[in-house]
């Protein structure tokens, strides 16, 4: 059983792995003086970055020297030949996918998006995620498939072609497995010695915690995600999104391109380790530091409705509509819309927090009552007034929205075990090098006869594997 406290981002500070970790970092801010925030969550083992400094005042630097500071640490400029440019920003570059669930492939995906040949690894019963198709279908969609057993005898030199022929490695195998499997840093590297390699841990590589499984959950409670979440409830509230596990996964995207560009620069390798408590300091780091004279983060009220009268959702006469107003332009707009030219609350009253302005909350609820959200929609957008319409699913947000489909956000495919089967599709737009079009997650082994081919096995040598019973039976998707 796995079971983590809710605590405050103050208390997460504070536990022995997270300063084991070096999240936090001390600093003297020019406004606020002493203060601990949020340190580096990227581990490199040959560039490990650093903090520079605290927040620089508005006036600091003139835009003079922050060239010059930018031109002290910009590279060579080399020449930029578009006849030469690849198809996709990482064509070329192949990773070995190792992970399951969803903090270690979603960063893959995002690769394979940019053009990576992603080769996902699994064993034979196939990943963690394959009960949950859901975690499966999001987090891998453009890859290719192979399926084997590791740890047969016959399968060592399938393990060591595909290491050989790899760029990235990445995996969020709990600390040590990867190491007992032959897939450990030291043992790819020999093989491939300019490999980048990616592990995603729960609690970090080393320290008090560092063999304990995590899970996004136990972040989300330990960083004090779900107890601001809650807000003015009288319980924690737990994101249904999980927002250590995503997160991760595109700092993991980031990190392993920040290796790919100083690898291309020097031809040098490196390991770096990312891990969801790292995550959790990240995701939560705007409440995660220290400082004399700081107050708490507002709450939301105890219904979980938003942060004021102007910051929050109301039913409508049909469905619900959210408020946002966060100027005081838009808030003299929406009185204009609603024709209150006798209001006089001022835009301070209405974002008021702690406490809330209740009588306007209950003025505005009257108002939005009288309309539908829809309707609302049409009046206020149009006026000036950032609101919207609250969707009942995610079909009316986002599969079914004209504009998600126009921006083709939207990812259709064909797939042999999931009918109609739509997801988020590329999200990255770049103007020389196209999205690039991957099909959804695949079967269990879709591709070994495929993979296996390119690493040099002869037809003899697949059939014995598979009569051997150490990689499965091909499976292809029929369209």
């Amino acid at each position: 059983m796995l079971v983590a406290p809710v605590l405050t981002a103050q208390e997460y500070m504070d536990l022995p792995q997270v300063r084991h970790n070096d999240l936090v970092i001390e600093m003297n801010d020019p406004v606020l003086g002493e203060m601990e925030q949020v340190d580096l969550v990227l581990g490199f083992s040959e560039t490990p970055g650093k903090v520079k400094g605290p927040a620089p005042l508005p006036t600091q630097e003139t835009g003079e020297e922050q060239a010059i500071l930018f031109q002290n640490n910009a590279e060579p400029k080399r020449p930029n030949s578009q006849a030469n440019a690849p198809g996709h920003p990482l064509d070329g570059i192949r990773v070995l996918d190792f992970s399951s669930l969803i903090a270690g492939p979603m960063g893959p995906m995002i690769l394979s998006d940019l053009g990576a040949d992603v080769v996902k690894v699994e064993p034979i019963s196939g990943e963690l995620a394959r009960t949950l198709p859901f975690l499966l279908l999001a987090s891998n969609r453009g890859k290719r498939g192979i399926a084997f057993d590791m740890k047969a005898p016959q399968s060592k030199e399938v393990l060591t072609r595909l290491l050989t022929s790899c760029d990235v490695v990445v995996h969020n195998m709990r600390v040590g497995v990867a190491e007992r499997l032959g897939i450990g840093y030291e043992a790819v590297s020999k093989l491939r010695p300019d490999v980048i390699y990616v592990h995603s841990s729960g609690y970090g590589p080393t320290g008090p915690e560092s063999l304990k499984p995590g899970f996004d959950p136990l972040f989300q409670s330990m960083a004090g995600i779900t107890s601001r979440q809650g807000g003015g409830a009288i319980h924690p509230v737990f994101l249904r999104t999980p927002v250590c596990d995503d997160t991760n996964g595109m700092l993991l995207a980031v990190a392993a391109l920040m290796a790919i560009c100083h690898r291309g620069r020097t031809g040098q390798g490196q390991k770096i380790d990312l891990s969801l408590m790292n995550t959790g300091a990240f995701a939560n780091s705007g409440h995660f530091m220290r400082f004399h004279g700081m107050n708490d983060r507002p709450l939301a009220d105890e219904g979980l409705l938003g942060m004021s009268a102007v910051n929050r959702a109301y039913p409508a006469a049909e469905g619900w509509i959210l408020l946002a107003c966060h100027q005081t332009e838009e808030w003299d707009r929406l009185k204009t819309c609603l024709g209150w030219s006798g209001e006089e609350n001022q835009f301070d009253e209405a974002t008021a927090m702690n406490p809330w302005n209740e009588e306007l909350c209950r003025k505005l609820a009257q108002e939005f009552s009288q309309r539908p959200a829809a309707e609302w929609e049409d009046m206020l957008i149009p006026g000036g007034v950032p609101c919207v319409k609250v969707a009942e699913s995610i079909l009316e947000g986002f599969y079914d929205n004209s504009h998600a489909q126009e921006m083709n956000m939207v990812d259709i495919q064909n797939h042999s075990e999931y009918s109609n089967l739509r997801q988020v599709g590329v999200q990255v737009t770049l103007s020389l090098t196209g999205s690039v079009a991957k099909p959804a997650a695949p079967l269990i082994g879709q591709h070994n006869l495929e993979i296996l081919t390119e690493l040099g096995f002869s037809d003899q040598e697949i059939s014995d594997m598979q009569a051997a019973g150490c990689i499965s039976a091909p499976q292809q998707i029929q369209v």
